[in-house]
């Protein structure tokens, strides 16, 4: 939970910033990311690798990723920040 003056900080501060205030509320790798890898997620994912903020990323694949997309983030996951990925399989499939 967070107090009425972390949140007008949050709202006041820089992207970068915001996500320390919430990382901190959160110590011990418990501020995780989920990326889907569009363009405003890589956004944040560049903010939080670039700052080197406490934040784990993941991506879910559902198999029905663009090749282009899943190259593409096989080669940031070793760029950045490591994301890990999580592979949803159907069953019966």
């Amino acid at each position: 939970m967070f107090t009425e003056q972390q949140i007008h900080d949050i709202e006041n501060a820089s992207i970068a910033e915001a996500i320390e205030i919430v990382a901190k509320q959160f110590p011990d790798g418990g501020t995780v990311f989920s990326t889907s890898l569009g363009q405003e997620d890589q956004v944040l994912t560049h903010v939080i690798a670039r700052n080197n903020l406490p934040v784990k990323i993941f991506t879910l694949d559902t198999g029905r990723l663009f090749t282009n997309t899943t190259n593409y983030s096989k080669k940031q996951m070793h760029v950045t920040k490591p994301i890990s990925r999580y592979t949803f399989l159907k069953r019966g499939c």
